[in-house]
């Protein structure tokens, strides 16, 4: 069912199957592509309100790191600035291993697209 709504591309495809099979493992990625899909329709509020759903449902989950980071570019993207800063402070406070510092150094040398320069820097270090 996922590959269809995948087919389908839609928001509603991905939701059907996240309702109809909320216990399977696709449960998750279906919700999480449906914030996707809404997010390319500029449907912002919609995202924000799935990605806050599909946190809630799978706190746990290893995708939750990038869940997170997605709502907060949605939040800052809304001008929910004030939002986006206290899940920043929830999400530092959750995941404390993620932190990553002394990388700077590094970004100068990175060959990759100059925006993200920065991300290959911390993975490097």
């Amino acid at each position: 069912m996922l590959l269809e709504a995948r087919r389908e591309g839609t928001p509603d495809a991905f939701l059907r199957v996240f309702q109809g099979y909320p216990n399977s493992d696709a449960a998750e990625e279906a919700l999480l592509l449906s914030a996707r899909a809404q997010a390319r329709l500029g449907r912002d509020d919609d995202e924000i309100a799935t990605l806050r759903q599909a946190l809630r449902e799978y706190s746990d989950s290893p995708r939750a790191p990038d869940s997170h980071a997605t709502l907060v570019r949605a939040l800052e993207k809304k001008g929910h600035l004030a939002g986006a800063g206290a899940l920043l402070r929830r999400m530092a406070r959750s995941f404390p291993e993620a932190e990553v510092s002394g990388y700077e150094h590094l970004i100068a040398a990175m060959k990759n697209h100059e925006k993200d320069r920065h991300v290959a820097a911390a993975a490097v270090k």
